[in-house]
């Protein structure tokens, strides 16, 4: 897969083509992946302009790694250009310190091994319920249809709802527009412009408040799925708050179930749409992947047990994972000063990775624009650095939902792959949009049986 290589000597000139006032950010805003990408050839850190700010990107995955785990305690994630804050406020997802490990053991039990292996079911029903409104030769919206797919599987599983139909088209209209909008109000360049009562703002107003009502509906929501012995997340939320555990109350509720709804939902419908794209401009790949579940299912539905059995499958979600990762660009903020890769960075400063430019380095991936599942067969997949494969992060803040995550992709793929394909409804050629995630605006596709 590539070589494993030691970091060269830093230096401490900032990127060129920095604008007064403004430095990198319209590249950072309008043409992100390829600014991220050519600062790769600038050094193992580099130094950018945000606003007449200093910010550092970190190209080298050995940093990346140090960052995430022995520099844990001396970055947080900070609040500046946050954005998704906004949304969930001060959830798993966007707190730090001793609270957030208070929340990080908190939900921890929904994601054990044992209540992965219950939600299959609920997984799979959910992606069953979407695909039997699917018509013979139609043209849908992937990118849409995995939205509530997902939405639905989350709303089951770890909500316990029973009847997830309203709530999952609700988010699934919101929720795009709520992270475009936000991305969009992060980069840009005069903050003022995002408080004026422009049509895109009411747009995000109107969508957030749908998106907080779901929430509300969800927090008074009283699970038949939910015990003693395995509370879903609502029962652990309020179990935390009744017994007055510091810094839980309503709110917070509120911004648990919130952050679960956005982190649950967007990365994994995303993942999943891009597998499937993948697939469908790789007939070989996916052909691998429907004789497999032959042989793994005979016919049957996928269950928990089969997972692990689903090896070509597992490679090529690792493989979209790699290309489209869902979280392309991360921030952290130094809390205290400390040396990266021989540049003094400063308390406050901002340090950036990008694992979209770290997972198409072609130092450690042969042809990284190539579609190539195998590159994950154990064989060739153990050659990598620690931080060269990171679409869940690593150390304190590593993606609590990771299992969970990537068994929903899987058996929701499990389920839509044996009975549908689909093929571009559009000659016009799919790219990937940098806002929260990574994903296609729109992925217009014409589904049709198997045979």
């Amino acid at each position: 897969m590539g070589s494993r290589r030691v970091p060269g000597p830093a230096t401490n000139s900032a990127l060129p083509g920095a604008l007064p006032v403004l430095g990198h950010l319209p590249w950072l805003r309008w043409r992100p992946l390829e600014f991220l990408e050519r600062q790769r050839t600038s050094g193992a850190v580099t130094t950018f302009v945000l606003r007449r700010h200093s910010a550092y990107l970190v190209n080298e995955p050995d940093l990346v790694w140090r960052l995430l785990t022995e520099l844990s305690g001396q970055v947080g994630r900070g609040t500046t250009g946050d954005k998704t804050r906004a949304l969930t406020g001060n959830g798993l997802g966007s707190s730090d310190g001793e609270f957030h490990r208070q929340q990080r053991r908190l939900v921890q039990p929904v994601f054990h091994h044992e209540r992965i292996t219950s939600y299959v079911p609920l997984l799979r029903q959910a992606a069953e319920a979407r695909t039997a409104r699917w018509r013979e030769g139609e043209t849908v919206d992937l990118v849409q249809q995995m939205l509530v797919v997902a939405t639905a599987g989350v709303l089951t599983s770890l909500f316990g709802t029973r009847s997830p139909e309203a709530m999952a088209d609700d988010v699934s209209a919101a929720l795009p527009i709520c992270l475009d909008i936000a991305s969009r109000n992060a980069l840009a360049p005069v903050k003022l412009v995002t408080r004026l009562p422009t049509p895109n703002r009411r747009r995000y107003t109107a969508a957030l408040a749908r998106l907080h009502a779901v929430a509300d509906a969800l927090g008074e929501h009283r699970s038949e799925q939910s015990t003693q012995t395995h509370p879903d997340l609502l029962g652990l939320l309020r179990t935390a708050r009744e017994q007055g555990l510091p810094g839980v109350d309503d709110q917070q509720v509120h911004d648990e179930i919130m952050t679960m709804l956005v982190a649950g939902v967007e990365t994994t419908a995303t993942t999943m749409s891009w597998a499937l794209h993948l697939l469908s401009l790789n007939p070989d790949s996916d052909d691998r992947v429907r004789d497999e579940l032959d042989r793994v299912l005979g016919g049957r539905p996928v269950g928990a047990d089969d997972l692990p059995k689903l090896e070509h499958l597992q490679r090529v979600v690792s493989e979209a994972l790699r290309l489209f990762p869902p979280v392309w660009l991360v921030r952290r903020r130094a809390t205290a000063s400390f040396d990266l890769g021989g540049h003094d960075v400063p308390v406050g400063a901002s340090v950036y990775y990008s694992p979209y430019a770290l997972h198409r380095d072609p130092r450690w991936y042969r042809d990284p624009e190539r579609f190539d599942p195998d590159r994950w067969l154990p064989e060739r997949g153990n050659s990598l650095p620690r931080g060269a494969y990171c679409p869940f992060g690593a150390g304190v803040h590593r993606c609590v939902g990771e299992a969970f995550g990537v068994a929903e992709v899987m058996t929701i793929l499990a389920t839509v792959i044996p009975h549908w394909r689909f093929s571009p409804a559009s000659a016009r050629p799919i790219r990937p949009k940098a806002v929260v995630t990574l994903r296609p605006e729109r992925m217009p596709v014409v589904v049709r049986r198997r045979r």
